[in-house]
């Protein structure tokens, strides 16, 4: 049974309040139910919980992912050739803007000879899709014993980091998935898709009804808990993406009856949404921090976003996915 067998992240020292992302930026991202940024300001900070957010400085990507893969192959002393596949998650950037390819440059790097490349671009949901595909192509090949993945979260134009719900920060991230057992075995996963606001737009359907986000993934939430033959009480704790807190407090988990601290909300306030890292670094942050028994249920739920800006409940393409975990480590 594959698992979860190594999470590490990087995040910048450079954190600015929510207020500075918009300091050079034009009214024309202020969204219409807003009087002024003040307005914004205050819904970010009270209403989703947002207080700073992490900024690169410049592209981080070669220097970031060495360190990362460094620490990985020192801290678990593997041998590079045991590295069958490596999947690559980016928010935009899988080549850098001298040509090279982070994952092949890495590969030749650190003598991955064995590991073939993916390239992913899930938006927010990449880790999570990547860890269930890992668990399969393992199982299916009983020469190599581990999978890699990265994920990159960067934006360099702060008029981009604004999505209508919460503020992109910046930061990378890799998870390991080992063909033996290992801390968290990977034991459910489960996923929904829906392609209406491409289909629209390309037939210029301009009345049509909007897709709910929120309501659609609460329903998924809830409905794969149901079909696991779990309720919320099973669950030792859901690890979301660090979106918005009243969100999540007031909607998914009011939906799902499922309790407030059971639900890891601790990393919203300091970083802001890093796309699909944001898995990484919670499943990071909670092993760090809590202390579950041997057999406990862990929940991984992810959200990708294609297209739409400016309201979750905007005209998107989105992909929703829940992983579930059990839990070796004593």
């Amino acid at each position: 049974m594959a698992s979860i067998f190594y999470v590490d992240y990087h995040i910048p020292d450079t954190l600015i309040p929510v207020e500075d992302v918009f300091k050079n930026c034009t009214d024309s991202i202020l969204p219409g139910q807003y009087d002024s940024f003040d307005d914004l300001y205050e819904t970010l900070r009270k209403v989703d919980g947002l207080d700073r957010i992490t900024i690169e400085n410049k592209e981080p990507a070669i220097r970031t992912f060495s360190d990362l893969m460094s620490n990985f192959l020192r801290n678990k002393n593997v041998d590079p050739m045991d590295v069958s596949y490596i999947f690559f998650n980016h928010s935009r950037y899988f080549v850098t803007d001298d040509g090279v390819s982070i994952p092949y440059y890495l590969r030749q790097e650190y003598g991955l000879g064995n590991a073939s490349i993916f390239s992913l671009q899930i938006g927010c949901a990449g880790s999570t899709i990547a860890s269930v595909l890992a668990t399969g192509m393992l199982s299916l090949n009983d020469k190599g014993k581990y999978a890699i993945i990265l994920s990159n979260s960067y934006f360099p134009e702060m008029e981009d980091r604004y999505i209508g719900y919460t503020i992109m920060g910046d930061g990378a991230g890799i998870m390991v998935i080992s063909r033996e057992s290992a801390d968290y075995d990977i034991i459910g996963f489960d996923s929904i898709t829906d392609g209406l606001a491409s289909y629209e737009q390309y037939y210029g359907i301009g009345n049509a009804k909007e897709i709910d986000i929120p309501y659609v993934g609460m329903k998924f939430a809830k409905n794969f808990l149901s079909n696991n033959g779990l309720r919320p009480s099973d669950i030792y704790m859901m690890i979301p993406q660090n979106i918005s807190t009243t969100l999540l407090r007031n909607m998914y988990l009011n939906y799902m009856s499922f309790p407030v601290d059971k639900c890891f909300l601790q990393n919203i306030p300091n970083g802001g949404h890093m796309g699909d890292v944001d898995v990484i670094r919670n499943l990071k942050d909670f092993t760090d921090m809590y202390s579950p028994p041997i057999g406990a249920l862990v929940l991984l739920f992810a959200i990708g976003i294609i297209g739409g800006r400016k309201s979750a409940t905007s005209k998107h393409d989105a992909i929703w996915q829940a992983v579930l975990l059990r839990c070796n480590r004593g």
